[in-house]
């Protein structure tokens, strides 16, 4: 009898547990991204304009993390490092666009549609698209710019608004009864050129902050460039000032921000919001004319296009705090996974989730790459405290940034105007023998699985990439 007994609480235990951990499970999921979005340009990592009132928001009321690095400062190796918790040296998506995501890495979206999510996206940006096989593990995957072959018409879906209403369309997929959701919608918005509709054009033009910004942009007579100057097709306006530019650059951000507002508002009416973890980030940054590079990232590993916003809101779940310690966006998926019952590491990722609700934060040296440079001569960087190493081995790139290896003191000086190797020679000799080791390990992918077949973008995804300035 008294086997019996043990044997029915056994069983009672291992049912509780179960319960509890299919609860824990049914945590839905809402990834937002914002393309070329730098943090020292939000509200709440310190900016002057108010940029992002919405967000502002959610951000005080959320975790923010107030030092983040991308993995790569531009859209398609940032997001494979996003959804793949690894890094460019791993899974092999460099220096440009047009290189597909490998399908022997398993996906964050597939990891999560195997656990029984509903998985979904809205992708405004075609270098984070199915041409290069972004929509792994998705049950739904929406690229609004292949809804038209008129380049007018794919630039009005890829805007904010299109985003915002394709996504709550979207949203009627979702039965939370049934399953739980992962959700990632991404805005592209703040991506040059920028130009938000007319109602938001002129919002921080001739503002208080105007004046900082008054410099004048050489012009140059080919068609683009970034460094030094602009090209005359990159002319908007007919404004070659510096000021006017930015506070484009800002209206777009702000523009974004209403529509994500709307965003919520709607799926707050449809009840998508309960019980949701909300993630919010971008890939990169975007230089606007800081060491005379303007208007675009990717080309070098300066915070002005590698730094990002991030910050977990889960209402009366996890308290509002600010974490000064660094991180990296390779983190987010294994956040998400220990959120969800899964596992709590994965790959080069290590969750949050200890941080963000106990502010038990590791102090490790966090890495980035950058650079158009080939066979791996591209910049390779780290940030351990308040110091920051590039180490750039092509000839050309370390004659831009002054040396091959440079350092910054980030506390004191967050714009990188002053290499202080000289200074801080011991703190230089650390960083590099740490970045090397970093430099020196490699992810080994799963064998198993299949190769992405290889395949040329739709025509769709093509003129926008161009109208981007990707191609």
């Amino acid at each position: 009898m008294t086997r019996v007994s043990n044997f029915i609480t056994i069983i009672f235990l291992c049912t509780f547990l179960l319960a509890c951990r299919n609860k824990e499970g049914n945590i839905n999921i809402l990834l937002i991204t914002v393309d070329t979005l730098r943090a020292d340009h939000l509200p709440f990592y310190g900016y002057s304009r108010n940029t992002a009132p919405f967000l502002s928001q959610l951000a005080k009321d959320g975790v923010l993390f107030e030092y983040v690095w991308a993995q790569w400062p531009k859209t398609t190796p940032s997001f494979a490092s996003i959804f793949t918790a690894s890094y460019g040296r791993d899974h092999g998506v460099v220096n440009r666009t047009g290189i597909p995501l490998p399908c022997e890495y398993k996906t964050l979206a597939e990891i999560l549609d195997n656990a029984g999510y509903t998985t979904l996206a809205v992708v405004a940006n075609g270098a984070a698209g199915s041409d290069f096989f972004f929509n792994q593990g998705f049950d739904y995957f929406i690229e609004p710019w292949k809804k038209s072959k008129d380049p007018q018409e794919i630039e009005r879906l890829g805007r904010a608004e299109a985003t915002t209403n394709i996504a709550l369309e979207l949203a009627n997929k979702i039965d939370t009864k049934e399953s739980p959701y992962f959700f990632w919608i991404h805005y592209l918005d703040p991506h040059f050129p920028y130009d938000p509709p007319e109602t938001f054009k002129n919002k921080f033009q001739e503002d208080e902050l105007f004046s900082k910004h008054d410099k004048k942009i050489f012009i140059a007579k080919t068609k683009r460039r970034q460094l030094g100057g602009i090209g005359y097709t990159q002319v908007m306006d007919g404004k070659d000032n510096l000021a006017f530019y930015i506070a484009r650059y800002d209206a777009e951000i702000y523009y974004t921000d209403f529509w994500i507002k709307k965003l919520f508002e709607g799926l707050q009416t449809k009840g998508l919001l309960n019980n949701t973890l909300v993630i919010f980030t971008s890939d990169h940054g975007e230089s606007l004319g800081d060491h005379e590079y303007y208007f675009d990232h990717g080309r070098f590993a300066y915070d002005a296009s590698l730094r990002v916003p991030l910050f977990f809101y889960y209402p009366k779940k996890i308290a509002p705090k600010r974490i000064p310690e660094n991180t990296v966006l390779l983190n987010i998926a294994p956040t998400i996974l220990e959120y969800v019952g899964i596992q709590n590491s994965w790959n080069r990722g290590i969750s949050l989730k200890e941080c963000i609700e106990n502010k038990v934060c590791r102090k490790d040296p966090i890495f980035a790459e950058a650079g158009y440079s080939p066979n791996d001569s591209w910049q390779k960087s780290i940030k351990y405290e308040r110091f920051k190493l590039i180490l750039a081995p092509n000839k050309k790139v370390a004659s831009f940034l002054g040396d091959k290896m440079v350092l910054f003191d980030i506390e004191n000086d967050p714009a990188e105007t002053k290499n202080v190797i000289e200074q801080y020679p011991e703190q230089a000799k650390k960083l590099k023998t740490m970045l090397s080791q970093w430099i020196q390990s490699k992810l080994v992918p799963e064998k198993d699985r299949s190769i992405c077949p290889s395949t040329d973008p739709s025509s769709s995804t093509i003129k926008q990439l161009k109208a981007l300035g990707y191609l």
